[in-house]
């Protein structure tokens, strides 16, 4: 397990990788456990909540700034939304209709993952 805050600032492909590794393995580990506890719609902000303070905080302070901490957060909480969206049925309403949360979750944590990749691609 790497230790160090690495931000990719010159490494798209590395910035895509460790963000997706941010939120579909830690997030959505995490909000796994959390859903034992919670509903699914809470389960995404004490993810994110108890990652930010753990682990970008209190194990991996950031000695350049906290921009990265932030990203990392944040993808963390993505990949816990798009898991807890699955869970999100709402009773009387289609199957598919519940479906909409996850895609929205999708494209909005793909969207942030992106959009950091392009980013470091100047």
């Amino acid at each position: 397990m790497m230790l160090d805050a690495d931000d990719f600032a010159t490494d798209p492909l590395g910035h895509i990788g460790n963000q997706a590794a941010h939120g579909q393995i830690v997030g959505v580990c995490i909000a796994l456990l959390c859903l034992i506890l919670m509903p699914p719609w809470a389960a995404p902000i004490v993810v994110a909540l108890v990652y930010g303070i753990v682990w970008e905080v209190l194990i991996q302070p950031q000695p350049k700034g906290w921009a990265d901490s932030i990203m990392d957060t944040a993808c963390v909480m993505g990949g816990a939304s798009v898991l807890c969206g699955a869970f999100h049925f709402i009773p009387g309403e289609a199957f598919w209709q519940a479906w909409r949360t996850v895609a929205v979750a999708f494209l909005a944590y793909g969207g942030l993952v992106l959009w950091g990749g392009l980013r470091r691609g100047k």
